[in-house]
């Protein structure tokens, strides 16, 4: 073998070796996102207009629109940002600065909180609720016809999920929310029609998303099942406002302006984004992206049936983490067999009564994730002869 011949090889070799290094790092997801405006065609799907000053630089934005005017900045000031994705085209007027420039031609993403189940109600818990003068104290439940706050009202919501069939969440005047690990879903049902977010200008909100649970950082909710044509979601609250969590519009508009972030977690995910003032977006909640998909454990086979001294190799596959590992456990601990690191169970070698074992996998990158097969232990049948 040649020289060239030689180069020519190693050449080769490193060439797949950057291109699957690209593909690997590829598909493996930041979730690093602070906005996605999800609309594929929409011009102006992300607008910025006025006198704005935004600075995410650990954060990306991601604008699925393919028009050419997909992303428009207009007005002064800046926008800093870890990147900006646009399938479509951007355009810029006025004194603004966007840094880094956008990479237009991108590949659109998907809709990054897909995995969410959405609660369900078959019942009120209220009715048309109104709220306008004094203070209040709501608790999760269903509200069929949404809440509307008006005049000088302070109202503190308890932690949960707040269903609002119908009817939306409208707030006006000099109103105060405050609320720490609430979810508030907005739907439609019960002969109740869907109705937006609203919170105008005199408005003081504080509310934080939870920092656990199903909804862990969701904050605003909009069922997927809602088509688009419905009102914009709009909330132009006070400077003295704060959001913390994710505002999640998939088939709606969402237009912000004046809401500060607690804490430098903020999301926005909706059909179309209009922002207006100054937005502190950051994607750095404690616990993590709420737009990570939670990790899911799952043991095959799921059961099995085995007698005393027999051995059964379950395997465990998890998902949305690079952490695989898991613990393996069964129930009852004792008199029950064993099992192995890798998931190897004996039986008993004697087994007297027929029995039931729970082998259990738990996710070591998130131990609230496990999933479990059963073994059913069968006593040996000696044959009579008569």
């Amino acid at each position: 073998m040649n020289i060239r011949h030689l180069a020519r090889i190693l050449f080769a070799i490193l060439i797949a070796f950057l291109f699957y290094s690209q593909q690997a790092q590829a598909s493996t997801p930041a979730y690093d996102q602070c906005i996605y405006a999800l609309d594929p065609t929409a011009a102006n799907a992300l607008n910025l207009n006025g006198a704005i000053i935004i600075n995410a630089p650990s954060c990306g934005v991601v604008v699925d629109s393919s028009s050419s005017k997909a992303f428009t900045f207009s007005g002064s000031g800046s926008f800093t940002a870890k990147y900006f994705d646009v399938v479509g085209g951007y355009s810029t007027s006025g004194a603004v600065t966007l840094s880094p420039k956008p990479v237009t031609g991108s590949v659109s993403q998907a809709d990054p909180l897909t995995f969410l189940t959405p609660p369900t109600s078959s019942v009120c818990t209220y009715t048309n609720y109104k709220a306008s003068t004094g203070s209040t104290t709501l608790n999760p439940g269903t509200y069929c016809n949404g809440i509307t706050i008006s005049g000088a009202t302070t109202v503190t919501f308890n932690p949960g999920t707040y269903i609002l069939m119908g009817g939306g969440l409208n707030v006006t005047g000099a109103s105060i929310l405050k609320g720490s690990g609430v979810t508030f879903f907005l739907t439609q049902g019960l002969g109740y029609s869907y109705g937006p977010l609203s919170v105008s200008s005199a408005v003081v909100t504080t509310l934080s998303a939870p920092t656990s649970g199903p909804y862990y950082g969701i904050l605003f909710y909009q069922d997927r099942s809602i088509g688009t044509g419905h009102a914009a979601n709009t909330v132009t609250g006070s400077s003295a406002s704060s959001l913390s969590g994710v505002l999640y519009f998939p088939t709606t508009a969402l237009t912000l302006s004046g809401a500060e972030s607690a804490g430098n977690c903020l999301i926005l995910v909706a059909d179309t984004i209009s922002l207006t003032g100054a937005a502190a977006l950051g994607n750095g909640c404690s616990g993590g992206s709420p737009l990570q998909p939670p990790v899911a454990v799952s043991v095959t086979p799921s059961t099995a049936t085995l007698y005393g001294g027999q051995t059964q190799q379950f395997t465990a596959t998890v998902t949305n983490t690079s952490n695989t590992a898991v613990t393996w456990t069964i129930s009852p601990a004792t008199g029950a067999g064993t099992i192995s690191t890798s998931g190897l169970y004996s039986a008993p070698a004697t087994v007297s009564t027929q029995q039931t074992v729970t082998v259990t996998a738990t996710s070591q990158a998130s131990t609230t994730a496990s999933a479990s097969a059963k073994v059913t232990l069968m006593p040996k049948i000696s044959p009579s002869i008569t």
